[in-house]
């Protein structure tokens, strides 16, 4: 394939007309010769001495054919206008045209293309010059355009997956413009599957439940489509379903886990409310021992005071005894006080053990409640045993000391023994006193002694038996006493015993009840982490749904759009003649009025001439295709064939169009008496064809149509229709017809969008949105929501609902398991309230815990209930599937069956074309020769007709025959040959179709032979086919194309055909690519094709003599760029930015749109601004800049201009108050 010329570009190959392809795929860019040949030309005559001949206007209409759309606009005005109007439009108008339209080509290249077209573009339009805008629109966009094809691929590669990006290498390093379109229409497709499923498979490994199931339903499908749904919008849905109810999830086992824990905490807190309950026991009666301990040990302390006491007494009185004791006695007196201070001593331990051991008490009594108090009982404890200690050491000091006494109590015995000794050596010295012959001296000193001694005698004596009673007194005091401090001890350590246990069970008891407070805050804890938890996953849930609700919103707001767009487009259509009707009900009002007034009797030749070419001009658009070509024919001829035109020639082609309508019906109406009726009528009177055309009258029409508003009656499911049918057939036949026609549509209609808005009201937002759309949208929008939509949507619903159900489950356990860890909180609350003995708060929490309980009943009862109620959503989503199913395969065999009455028609139309073009062709042959034989105009108008009237008749005659042959059983009936419009050809012989020579089984998919062909033709129209590919091998070409429709609808095709495709050539890769999706069609298409504009080779010795208002001496503008960018933004509303962006000025409209031409505006700009202002317009010199400003009531146009250059020409808003503004000298 060639770079320029033979390249195939966006799937449209240059023109190869020789091989017959089809129309559209003839033209890729700018009809240079059109163009280049429309911008002047110094060899044409001016209209003054050159005169317009049939070739001139053969010229024009192919500029009106080919042409661009100022080009077209104003090559229908100069058909329809006179011989100067003509001759002005090829000397200078179509210059001006199609530098316009030149622009424009430039600035849809710009928009269509990359970086480098729009830069390259620009900087065209910067330069303005027409040999600047031709080069670019021949060659110039050639390199920009590579550039942008190299950029895109990169681009592809950076974004693209990993076989994606392996292609996209592999083009770049072959690096020709081949390859790399090659990769852009097609080269990327397989690599791009393969990423997309590897993309999908990777996502159903690692994703959640609603992502695996969506995945795995788009890998079933297994489209392209159906995985770009998947990663574009599915996946997202998808996932945030998954991650809801992941959270929810998550956050529902946080709230049962804090429900087990709080069950946990309940249960420690109860047990550890028993052991404080047991060791408050064990410490009240450890505190009870203690007080009867104490108590005893006071007991002995009061003996062991009240002996202390007689001791003490015993003691002084043993101590004044021995006092007066004298030698003796004095053992006796210290024995008797030790043993009193012994006595004294155990009679103080004794008291001290008692004052211990009643602290004791006193702390163990306070620990008993108060663990606080622990502390202190211990210590009294420790210090009873060490009064207990003290008392046994005063008890054996005491001990020791009544041993003592009572050894001293013997000396004092023995001192009385002496002291009678004493006595009796007193009165031994008495007596010696008196005796005889004893000196006197000595007389009286033994006298004296023996007195002295039995005094002492009787005072030793005397407190020998003091001491001996007191010492005894003492002894038995202090063993009194010991006993006393003994007993004491010991209670003071039963009391010391009695005091640690209490202590040790206080603070067990303490203990116990610390922890089943702590137990208690853990579970209250936890029950707030559950319902927080739960309160989070409803929140979770919340948010879900609003993202959902502004999904909707936007999904509604497009597919309102959508259903607008959709109506007015069936509007537009409607707007249009259908194609059975007859011509002259196809005529419009303006163009029969100029008809009217072209064939009025009275009319002038001119008048004639005049108005018949403005209606021929009107019909070349509107007609059918004899009455187009007609109309061309006239338009190219001379005034002559005009009138020949307008007096039969009209009449003729008029004729033959409804008469290729009556045999378009012989064909293919139903039924089969509606056909018999058509061939019937086929050699009759014009009149006689219209009539048939307007009624479609047969024998039994009445029966048929009564039988079919009674079908329609039985099977109407709203009251508009059966209300409808039955007043149809309660009246005439015309009624009927009418209902059939039209009254039946509009009634349905009315009862479908009543039904809509009655199921919009019973179901969920998706149903809602879709019947918006459909209410917004065409009647067949509601057909189709009725059908099938509605279904889809209630699945989609059921499905949404179900999933909302099974999130309001989870939410619902979290709520149950929040208030049932709640309950367990109040519980080991009320335990630990119990435990501290407050008796109110343990009441007030056992009543919390009962209404938690409650509670979690009521979310237990809403779980289950949202349980089944996703239950049910589920049932219904799957119904509702089921039944969207099989609506949609009913719908697609209706579409189908509706497809191939359109594809008849629509090959009725394009045969009809075929042969009018012949005919016309014959006819145009017959005036050049008649021309070259120097006929006048007139015959060589009546030789035109003679051979127009040959070649109609001709046609007729061949119907004829194959009719009688049909009818003789000689032919089969069918199909002989068709030709749709992209040059699909099916033929069908002896009972077999052939489609472009393939020979289809009997059995093909959901429809029949002409259904496949229409469908084919119309999807070759829509692809882009590489041509290219199949050349290369021509007789597999026919099979590889269908193979290639079929691959992408296997359901048209059915498997038969697939197989012996595949068997004959292979499978082998599609020769017509979808596009990706990612604006490749703006690179590869350059958007001159949308101009309706051909191809064709450059002519010779062009010349390219700039535009009239270059060479004129009038004010003009700085360059023809300017002089184009004004007139788009005043008249065309478009305002050109930098870069070749459009952007719409006033969305109000332009605001000199009457101007229509850019010659017209440009003529307008120079009368206002010309060297002598008109009549009545405002002149004046602005302040500011020096300009000539100028203002014309009139029109309201306003200008300025400066050294001869105009600068601007518009329509103000405000008219002469714009003018009152300016400042002038």
């Amino acid at each position: 394939m060639g770079t320029p010329k033979h390249r195939e570009v966006d799937g449209i190959a240059p023109p190869r007309t020789s091989r017959g392809r089809r129309r559209a795929l003839t033209a890729i860019f700018l009809a240079t010769s059109v163009v280049s040949g429309m911008v002047g030309s110094a060899s044409i005559a001016t209209a003054e001495a050159a005169e317009v001949t049939p070739a001139d206007r053969q010229e024009v209409l192919e500029l009106w054919r080919n042409g661009g759309p100022d080009t077209k606009d104003d090559a229908a005005a100069a058909l329809a206008g006179t011989d100067a109007d003509l001759r002005e439009f090829l000397n200078t108008g179509k210059d001006i045209a199609a530098e316009n339209d030149l622009r424009i080509s430039v600035l849809r290249m710009m928009s269509s293309g990359g970086r480098g077209m729009k830069l390259a573009g620009n900087d065209v339009l910067e330069d303005g010059s027409v040999a600047a805008l031709e080069e670019f629109v021949q060659e110039g966009w050639k390199k920009p355009y590579e550039d942008d094809l190299r950029v895109r691929v990169v681009q592809m590669k950076a974004s693209g997956g990993p076989g994606v990006k392996e292609a996209a290498e592999a083009a770049l390093q072959k690096g020709t413009v081949e390859a790399l379109e090659v990769f852009l229409t097609s080269g990327w497709r397989k690599p791009y599957e393969d990423d997309l499923r590897v993309r999908v498979v990777q996502k159903l490994s690692t994703g959640g439940t609603h992502v695996q199931e969506a995945a795995n339903a788009a890998l079933d499908d297994g489209s392209v489509d159906a995985l770009k749904r998947f990663l574009n919008n599915g996946l997202e849905v998808a996932r945030a379903r998954d991650q809801e109810k992941a959270t929810v999830t998550e956050l529902v086992e946080r709230a049962e886990a804090a429900r087990k824990r709080a069950e946990e905490q309940t249960s420690a807190a109860q047990e550890a409310t028993d052991r404080a309950l047991k060791a408050a026991g064990e410490a009240k009666q450890a505190a009870q021992r203690a007080k009867a301990e104490t108590e005893a040990a006071q007991n002995d302390a009061e003996r062991a005071s009240s002996a202390a006491g007689r001791a003490a007494t015993a003691a002084d009185q043993a101590a004044s005894a021995a006092r007066t004791a004298i030698d003796a006695a004095a053992a006796a007196d210290r024995a008797a006080r030790r043993a009193a201070n012994a006595a004294t001593r155990a009679a103080n331990a004794s008291s001290m053990a008692g004052q211990a051991a009643s602290r004791a008490y006193s702390a163990a009594s306070a620990a008993a409640t108060d663990a606080s108090k622990a502390a202190e009982a211990r210590q009294a404890a420790e210090q009873a045993r060490g009064a207990a200690k003290s008392a046994d050491k005063a008890a054996a000091a005491a001990k020791a000391a009544g041993n003592a006494v009572k050894q001293v109590a013997e000396a004092a015995r023995s001192a009385a023994s002496a002291a009678q000794n004493a006595a009796a050596a007193g009165a031994a010295a008495d007596a010696a006193g008196r005796y005889a012959n004893v000196s006197e001296y000595q007389a009286q000193r033994a006298r004296e002694a023996g007195a002295r001694a039995q005094q002492q005698a009787d005072r030793a004596t005397q407190a020998a038996n003091a001491a001996t009673a007191l010492a005894d007194r003492a002894s038995t005091a202090a063993d009194e006493a010991a006993a006393a401090a003994t007993s004491a001890a010991e209670h003071a350590r039963a009391a010391a015993t009695a005091a640690e246990d209490a202590a040790a069970h206080a603070g067990e008891a303490e203990n116990a009840a610390q922890q089943a407070t702590q137990h208690a805050n853990a579970a209250i804890d936890a029950a707030n982490t559950a319902m927080d938890a739960a309160k989070q996953a409803q929140n979770v849930v919340q948010l879900a749904r609003d993202a959902e609700t502004e999904r909707i919103r936007v999904e509604k707001q497009g597919a309102i759009a959508e259903a607008k767009t959709a109506a007015a487009s069936q509007q537009k259509e409607q707007s249009s003649a259908e194609w059975e009707e007859s011509e002259k009900s196809r005529v419009s009002d303006e163009t029969r009025k100029l008809l009217n007034a072209a064939e009025a009797q009275d009319a002038d030749p001119a008048t004639v001439v005049n108005k018949g070419r403005q209606a021929a001009v009107n019909l070349i658009t509107t007609g059918g295709p004899w009455t187009k070509r007609a109309a061309q024919h006239a338009l190219t001829g001379t005034d002559a064939d005009v009138r020949q035109w307008v007096n039969q020639g009209r009449e003729v082609a008029a004729k033959q169009d409804d008469w290729e309508r009556v045999n378009y019906l012989a064909d293919a109406a139903e039924p089969k008496a509606l056909r018999e009726a058509a061939k019937n009528v086929l050699d009759g009177s014009h009149a006689e064809l219209e009539e048939f055309l307007k009624t479609q009258t047969y024998p039994g029409e009445e029966d048929d149509d009564r039988l079919r508003a009674t079908q329609i009656l039985a099977g109407a499911t709203g009251p508009a229709v059966k209300e409808a049918a039955n007043a149809a057939l309660d009246g005439t036949h015309a009624d009927v017809k009418e209902f059939l026609e039209t009254g039946q549509y509009d009634a349905r209609e009315h009862d479908n969008r009543i039904n809509v808005l009655r199921i919009m009201d019973s179901g969920g937002r998706r149903l809602e949105l879709a019947g918006q759309a459909a209410l917004q949208g065409p009647p067949v929008f509601l057909k189709n929501y009725l059908n099938v939509a509605q279904h889809l949507a209630k699945k989609r619903d059921a499905k949404a609902t179900a999933h909302a159900a099974e999130m309001q489950r989870l939410v619902k356990r979290g709520m149950e398991a929040a208030a049932a860890a709640q309950r367990k909180a109040y519980e080991a609350a009320e335990a630990a309230a119990t435990a501290r003995d407050a008796a109110d708060e343990a009441a007030g929490y056992a009543q919390q815990a009962s209404d938690s309980a409650s509670q979690a009943a009521d979310y237990a009862a809403q779980a289950e209930q949202s349980a089944q109620d996703a239950r049910n959503s589920a049932e219904r989503a799957q119904s509702s599937a089921q039944t969207a199913q099989n609506a949609a395969a009913s719908a697609r065999e209706d579409a189908r069956s509706a497809a191939t009455s359109v594809a008849v028609a629509t090959q009725a139309a394009q045969e009809a074309r075929s042969y009018s073009n012949s005919a016309y062709g014959a006819a145009s042959r017959a005036r050049e020769s008649a021309y070259q034989a120097d006929l006048d105009a007139e015959a060589a108008a009546d030789a035109a007709m003679e051979a127009l009237r040959t070649a109609t008749a001709k046609q007729r005659e061949e119907e004829r025959q194959i009719r009688q042959a049909i009818k003789n059983g000689e032919a089969q009936q069918g199909i002989p040959a068709k030709k749709f419009e992209n040059s699909t050809v099916l033929a069908k012989v002896n009972g077999k179709c052939y489609l472009n020579g393939v020979e289809l089984p009997e059995k093909i998919g959901t429809g029949g032979c002409l259904s496949l062909a229409h469908d084919l033709d119309i999807w070759v129209g829509s692809r882009k086919i590489i041509w290219g590919i199949l050349e290369q091998n021509p007789e597999e070409a026919p099979q590889r194309l269908l193979l290639s429709y079929c691959v992408e609808h296997e359901e048209a095709c059915g498997s038969e055909l697939i197989g012996k495709l595949i068997n004959r050539i292979g499978l082998k890769p599609s020769v017509a690519p979808k596009e990706m999706g990612l604006g490749i069609s703006r690179l590869i298409r350059p958007g001159l094709r949308l101009l309706g504009l051909q191809l064709r080779s450059k002519p010779q010795n062009v010349s390219r003599t700039p535009s009239r208002f270059r060479d004129s001496n009038l004010p003009n503008f700085r360059n023809g760029n300017l002089l184009f960018r004004h007139f788009m933004k005043h008249v065309r509303n478009i305002d050109i930015k930098r870069g070749g962006k459009l952007v719409i000025k006033d969305p109000g409209g332009a605001d000199m749109e009457e101007l229509k031409s850019l010659a017209r505006y440009h003529e307008e700009a120079q009368k206002l601004l010309a060297e002598t202002p008109p009549e009545g317009v405002l002149d004046g010199t602005r302040a500011a800049d020096g300009a000539t400003v100028r203002f014309d009531p009139e029109t309201n146009y306003f200008g300025s201009k400066k050294d001869g250059i105009i600068k601007t020409f518009f329509k103000p808003d405000d008219g002469i108050d714009y003018w009152n503004d300016i400042k002038l000298k």
